[in-house]
C-alpha cells in the first residue's frame, strides 16, 4: 500500500488512501442532495475530477442516480449533430436507456440536436426516474471552446431546464454539476443570450496544514515535520503536495526539513523543470497562451506578464475581478490565488519558478525593447542626480559653516519637484561662484581660523554620512545644533550674506538628501519588496496554533534587540516575520502594532516612502479597533515624521495635528505631547506661519522644562522663529 499511497496526476478514486476531504466536498454533496445546480470552475490539477468521483459514489449510496459526461471523450472535430448524439449516448449508457433515447432521437429528426437531447430527458428519462432524482456531471466543460461551432445554446438550454422547474415540478428531479477551467462568463459568449447565472458556485481551496497532516503517517516517524515543510513549499496545492510527498516517500532518505528542500530543488527548480514537470509546463502554457479577448498574441502576452509581475512584486495590489479578462486568465492558469479579495502568487514553488527572469524571457521583443529604453532613461536620470551630488558636496564643505539647527532640521525635508531642479541648479552655480571668492579671501586669515575651517570640513564629512540617523535621534540633533553654533561662531568673519547662504545651504542639503535616498531606494527596493512578499506568502494558510504565537513573540524580541543595535535590516526582517507568523491568530491591535514597528524601523533606516505604506496599513485597523487611543496618536505621529522627511509638509501637518489632539486628551503634559508640539512648531515655521510656530515651540519648551530637561534645540528654534516673525 505504501508504494501506491500518493498519486500525483489523474483522478483519485473515492477509496484512494491519500484523498483529502475538504469543505468543498461537503458543500457540493449537500447542494446536489437539495437538487441545486452546481458548478466547480477553477484552474487545472486542483482536484475537481477527484471531487466529482467522490461525490458520485456518496450520492449513489444515497439512492440518487448519477451520470457523467467527460467532454474530452467526444473529441472536437465533429458537427453539432454527432456531438449532441455523443452526449445522448453517454447519458443513455450510464442510465441503461441508450436504445430508448436513440429511438426518441430518430423519431424527431425535424428538431435541432439540442432540442432532441432535452426532449429525450423530458420524454424518456423523467418517466423512467419515477420518484428518484438524477444528477448529470459534465466534466472538462471548458472543452466546448475547442469545438468548431458555437455552444452557447448548450448552457442556455441548461438554464431553460432550470427555469421550467417553476411550471413543472418534475424538472426538480434533474440537476446538473459543471466542472472545468472557466469562469461563469465564459460559458455564454453571445451578448444577445442571457448569461449563465443559475446554480451554486463551489469554491475549491488548497489544503490547509491541518488537512495535509492526514498524510503524515505515510511518511514515517518524521512525517509531521516533513508534511509541515512540504506545505511550506506547496501551500496545500493538491497536485504539488501529492507529487512532493510521493518523491519524499520514494527517496526513503528524507527525514528532515532540509531533505524536503533538496527534493523541492530537484523536482521543481532544476534547469529543465518547467518543460519536464507537467504542472509547471501547463501553468506556463496557460499564462502565455490563454488569450481570452481579441488582443493580438503579443499584446496579450505583454499584458498578462506585466500583470503577473505586479502580483509577484506587489508593485500594485490587484483585486479579484472576474469581469477583468486578464485577471480571470491569470487565476485560471493556476499561478495565482485569491486572498481576502486580492491576487497573490499561489505558493513558494510558483514564486521561485515564475520569477522576473522568466517573465522577461517570455516578453515579446517589442516589449523588451520598450522596457530596455525605459531602464536606460531611468539610469540616465539617476546618473544626472549623482552628478549633482558630487558638485553639491564641494559647495557643502564651506556652506555648512553657516548651518544652524534650523538648517539641519529643515535640510532633511525633501520636496522632490523635478520642474524646479533646473532653477535650483542655476542658483546653486551662482552661490558656488560667490563661495569661491569668499574662500580666496579666507585663505589670508590667521592660522586660528584656518584650523577652524579644517575641523569644519572634517565634521561635515562625518555628518553627511550620518545625516539620516541625526534626523531621528533627538540627542544627536541637540549635539549637532550646539556643534553647528560653535562652527558658525568660528567662521562668522567669512560671511557677507548670511540669509542668502542659509537659503542656498537648504537647497544643497535637499538635493544631497534626495539624491542619496533615490540611489539607496533603487539599490534596495527590489530586495525589500521580494523579502516582504516572500515572507507574506505564509499568511495564506498559517495555522492558528499557540506555537506560532510564541514564534511571533520571539521574532518581535529579536527585532527590538536589532533595532536597539541599529541593525535596521535585521530588525525589519524580524518584525515582518512576526507579522506573518501571527497574522491568523493575532488581534487587529497586535497586527497594527507590528505594522507600526516595521514602519518605524524603515523610518529609522531612512526608508520613509516604504515606512509610509506600513503606517497607512496600521492606521485604519487602530481607528477601527481602538479609536481615540494613544496607539492611534503614535501612528499619526509616525506618519507625520515620514511625510515630513519626504518633504510633504501639508500631509505631515495633518497627521501631527491629529496626533496632538489625541495626546492632549489621553496624555496631557507628557513628553509625547512635547515632542508633537515641537514637530508642529517646525512644520508651521516651514509653512511661513510664524506665530503658530512660536506658540507650539513655546508649549514644547515649557513641557520639557517641567521634566527638568534642557531644551536648547527648541530655544534656538524659537529665537529663529521670533526673528523671522519680526522681519
Amino acid at each position: 500500500m505504501a508504494d501506491t499511497f500518493f498519486i500525483a496526476g489523474g483522478t483519485l478514486s473515492a477509496a484512494a488512501p491519500s484523498y483529502i476531504e475538504r469543505a468543498a466536498d461537503r458543500q457540493l454533496q449537500d447542494a446536489l442532495r437539495e437538487g441545486e445546480y452546481c458548478y466547480v470552475l477553477d484552474s487545472r490539477q486542483k482536484g475537481k475530477s477527484s471531487l466529482m468521483a467522490r461525490a458520485i459514489e456518496r450520492l449513489r449510496n444515497d439512492g440518487i442516480v448519477c451520470a457523467k459526461l467527460d467532454l474530452q471523450r467526444f473529441g472536437a472535430n465533429l458537427d453539432p449533430e454527432r456531438w449532441y448524439a455523443g452526449l445522448l449516448s453517454a447519458i443513455g449508457q450510464d442510465l441503461g436507456l441508450r436504445e430508448e433515447m436513440f429511438s426518441y432521437w430518430g423519431a424527431n429528426q425535424t428538431f435541432g440536436p439540442l432540442r432532441r437531447l432535452l426532449g429525450a430527458l423530458e420524454e424518456v428519462v423523467l418517466p423512467w426516474l419515477g420518484e428518484r432524482r438524477l444528477i448529470i456531471f459534465i466534466d472538462e466543460i471548458d472543452y466546448v471552446r475547442s469545438l468548431p461551432f458555437p455552444t452557447d445554446e448548450v448552457f442556455a438550454g441548461l438554464r431553460e431546464l432550470y427555469n421550467r422547474r417553476a411550471d413543472d415540478p418534475r424538472f426538480r428531479q434533474i440537476a446538473f454539476c459543471l466542472l472545468g477551467v472557466a469562469t461563469p462568463s465564459d460559458l455564454i459568449k453571445d451578448v444577445r443570450i442571457t448569461p449563465f447565472n443559475v446554480g451554486k458556485r463551489i469554491e475549491l481551496t488548497d489544503f490547509t496544514l491541518d488537512e495535509c497532516c492526514q498524510l503524515a503517517a505515510a511518511l514515517g516517524p518524521s512525517g509531521q515535520a516533513l508534511i509541515r515543510r512540504a506545505h511550506y513549499w506547496t501551500n496545500g496545492h493538491p497536485y504539488l503536495t501529492q507529487r512532493l510527498c510521493q518523491a519524499i516517500q520514494e527517496d526513503g532518505r528524507v527525514t528532515t526539513a532540509k531533505g524536503v528542500d533538496r527534493s523541492v530543488e530537484s523536482l521543481f527548480f532544476n534547469a529543465r523543470a518547467r518543460e519536464e514537470e507537467p504542472n509547471l509546463s501547463d501553468v506556463a502554457r496557460r499564462v502565455l497562451e490563454s488569450n481570452p479577448g481579441d488582443r493580438s498574441s503579443e499584446e496579450y502576452r505583454s499584458a498578462i506578464l506585466d500583470l503577473l509581475d505586479q502580483v509577484r512584486s506587489r508593485r500594485r495590489s490587484i483585486r479579484d475581478d472576474d469581469t477583468d479578462l486578464l485577471v480571470a486568465a491569470l487565476k485560471l492558469s493556476g499561478v495565482s490565488a485569491v486572498v481576502e479579495g486580492y491576487l497573490w502568487i499561489r505558493n513558494r514553488i510558483y514564486y521561485r519558478v515564475f520569477d522576473q527572469q522568466w517573465v522577461r524571457a517570455n516578453l515579446p521583443d517589442a516589449e523588451l525593447q520598450r522596457q530596455g529604453s525605459a531602464a536606460r532613461r531611468a539610469a540616465l536620470r539617476t546618473a544626472s542626480v549623482a552628478g549633482g551630488v558630487v558638485v553639491a558636496m564641494g559647495a557643502l564643505a564651506i556652506l555648512a559653516l553657516w548651518q544652524r539647527s534650523e538648517a539641519i532640521q529643515s535640510g532633511n525635508v525633501a520636496e522632490f519637484n523635478e520642474s524646479k531642479a533646473n532653477v535650483n541648479a542655476t542658483k546653486l552655480a551662482s552661490a558656488l561662484e560667490t563661495v569661491k571668492k569668499q574662500s580666496a579671501d579666507a585663505t589670508r586669515l590667521a592660522q586660528q581660523r584656518q584650523e577652524a575651517l579644517t575641523k569644519a570640513r572634517e565634521y561635515l564629512s562625518e555628518s553627511t554620512i550620518n545625516a539620516t540617523r541625526l534626523m531621528i535621534s533627538n540627542r544627536n540633533l541637540q549635539k549637532a545644533s550646539a556643534h553647528s553654533s560653535w562652527l558658525a561662531n568660528k567662521a562668522s568673519l567669512a560671511a557677507r550674506n548670511e540669509k542668502q547662504l542659509r537659503l542656498d545651504i537648504q537647497k544643497v542639503v535637499k538635493q544631497l538628501k534626495l539624491s542619496r535616498t533615490a540611489m539607496r531606494m533603487v539599490e534596495r527596493q527590489v530586495n525589500l519588496i521580494m523579502l516582504a512578499v516572500a515572507s507574506e506568502i505564509p499568511s495564506l494558510t498559517l495555522n492558528t496554533r499557540i506555537g506560532d504565537h510564541i514564534d511571533a513573540i520571539e521574532f518581535i524580541s529579536q527585532g527590538r534587540r536589532a533595532l536597539a543595535n541599529k541593525d535596521y535590516s535585521l530588525a525589519e526582517e524580524s518584525f515582518v516575520k512576526a507579522l506573518l507568523v501571527d497574522s491568523r491568530t493575532a488581534s487587529g491591535l497586535q497586527i497594527a502594532s507590528v505594522l507600526n514597528r516595521i514602519g518605524g524601523t524603515l523610518l529609522a533606516a531612512d526608508e520613509s516612502a516604504l515606512a509610509v505604506s506600513y503606517f497607512l496599513r496600521a492606521l485604519p485597523i487602530l481607528e477601527r479597533d481602538a479609536p481615540g487611543s494613544l496607539e492611534v496618536a503614535t501612528v499619526h505621529g509616525n506618519l507625520g515624521y515620514a511625510y515630513d522627511s519626504l518633504g510633504q509638509t501639508k500631509r505631515a501637518l495633518g497627521h501631527y495635528v491629529s496626533a496632538l489632539a489625541t495626546l492632549r486628551i489621553k496624555a496631557p503634559g507628557s513628553r509625547k505631547q512635547a515632542v508633537m508640539e515641537r514637530a508642529l512648531g517646525g512644520v508651521f515655521h516651514k509653512l511661513g506661519r510664524k506665530q503658530e510656530s512660536i506658540i507650539h515651540l513655546t508649549n514644547a519648551n515649557e513641557t520639557y522644562k517641567s521634566f527638568g530637561l534642557q531644551a536648547l534645540g527648541i530655544e534656538v528654534q524659537m529665537r529663529f522663529a521670533t526673528i523671522s516673525a519680526r522681519m
